[in-house]
């Protein structure tokens, strides 16, 4: 009896000695939900800082590791794993070889692991090195955001797609004070002197902006209100083919050059 004791303390000896040391996979494995991680593309952000794409993920829960890929957009090299791990997170600053000179369209796929299965990769998602950084009044992106228009303002816009239709872009919102019965002038100009912006008021139609010339927000109500309105890029000028990958950044100023009364006809 005293050996089948024996025996008995054993072997629970061995088995706890067994469960607390299996390997993490091994647990992970026992606490995995049952479905497949899911593949989606991952976030990327660009112009958060000069020569810096921030690449971000949702955690998953049936996920053991992230791999990140990235492979220029133009380049017809395999994509280079530059990140695996468990991280949610990836900053990206290595970019031998550029110069800043100009814009270069890079793409970041994501793949998840379990166990000895990989899932993935994902459908790129889409991110620029540029020595650029947005402007200082980012994120003005929506009406919620909008910055208040008194003095002028040097802003930036940008437009960027890919094959896959990925579309990285910019559009600024501004607002304006605008008496009862008055107008609010608004020019917009640019050292590269070509037409490349519109405006829209909230809930009005697209308008063309001609650099240097003003145009017009009224405000007919009895009151003085706020009138939101936001700068868009004309996409044709800010892609110099419209069928490719590509896209550019353009600065511009914009003024409220004064408000006058709205003219009644007789």
């Amino acid at each position: 009896e005293k050996i089948m004791k024996n025996s008995i303390l054993y072997i629970i000896l061995i088995l706890m000695i067994v469960m607390t040391s299996c390997t993490e996979g091994l647990y992970n494995q026992l606490i995995w939900p049952s479905e497949d991680p899911l593949v989606v593309s991952p976030d990327v952000l660009s112009f958060s800082d000069n020569g810096l794409i921030v690449i971000s993920w949702d955690d998953d829960m049936a996920a053991e590791e992230y791999i990140l890929y990235k492979k220029p957009v133009n380049s017809l090299i395999e994509p280079e794993q530059i990140y695996r791990g468990t991280d949610l997170i990836y900053e990206d600053r290595n970019f031998p070889g550029l110069d800043g000179s100009c814009d270069i369209l890079f793409h970041y796929s994501l793949s998840k692991t379990r166990g000895r299965k990989a899932f993935g990769p994902s459908i790129p998602g889409l991110g620029i090195y540029s020595e650029n950084e947005e402007d200082e009044w980012e994120p003005n992106n929506r009406l919620e955001d909008a910055t208040e228009l008194i003095t002028t303002k040097e802003a930036l816009l940008y437009y960027y797609r890919d094959s896959y239709n990925t579309v990285v872009r910019d559009e600024d919102w501004y607002y304006v004070d605008v008496n009862a019965g008055y107008l609010a002038n608004i020019i917009v100009d640019a050292t590269e002197k070509v037409d490349a912006f519109q405006y829209q008021v909230y809930k009005q139609v697209q308008n063309s902006i001609t650099l240097g010339q003003a145009f017009t927000i009224p405000n007919n109500s009895n009151e003085k209100k706020k009138i939101y309105f936001k700068i868009i890029p004309i996409i044709s000028q800010f892609m110099a083919d419209n069928n490719k990958n590509g896209g550019s950044m353009k600065s511009y100023n914009i003024n409220l050059d004064g408000t006058d009364l709205i003219q009644k006809d007789n």
